[in-house]
């Protein structure tokens, strides 16, 4: 059983990790909507975005 759910937790970490991975593509490939974006909408906005952003585990 716990064998199990080592596995069941290594595979969680795995799809977390493709996930994070596909996100950075995602804001290198397009970063300048979301430059546009920010200095469009102004300061608040830009704090949300940072928030927003430390949710996501680095890596």
């Amino acid at each position: 059983m716990t064998a199990q759910r080592y596995a069941k937790n290594a595979k969680i970490q795995m799809v977390h990790q493709m996930m994070s991975q596909k996100l950075c593509q995602k804001l290198m490939s397009e970063p300048f909507r979301f430059e546009d974006r920010d200095r469009s909408s102004g300061r608040r906005s830009h704090s949300g975005s940072h928030r927003g952003l430390s949710r996501v585990p680095p890596g």
